[in-house]
């Protein structure tokens, strides 16, 4: 996989998808605001990139506890191997949502 920028901020284009955030206000009470991390997968046919696939992998809340933070992780990963990713793949996909914000849990 390489890594492409794109001109959007929160957007990072890998070989054959793209990796994005969103970002959105809570109410109530605890956190007051959540990150979405969200995996877009392209085909290419007839040197058109046409949308696949999206799936979430996960959301994380602006100040999670340590238990949040392994269970997003652990779902991240689920669902990356359920829609077919490598284990290099999924390595590169993880690092980029560190990159955008995600917290790596503690050791």
């Amino acid at each position: 996989m390489e890594l492409r920028r794109h001109p959007a901020q929160n957007v990072a284009v890998i070989a054959d998808g793209v990796l994005s955030t969103r970002k959105r206000s809570l109410r109530g009470n605890g956190s007051t605001a959540s990150t979405t991390y969200d995996l877009l997968l392209f085909e290419v046919t007839a040197d058109k990139r046409r949308h696949r696939r999206k799936f979430s992998l996960g959301t994380l809340k602006e100040s999670p506890h340590e238990a949040d933070i392994i269970r997003f992780w652990g779902t991240a990963f689920f669902r990356m191997k359920l829609h077919g990713l490598d284990e290099h793949q999924r390595r590169y996909v993880a690092s980029e949502m560190v990159r955008k914000g995600a917290r790596p849990p503690n050791s």
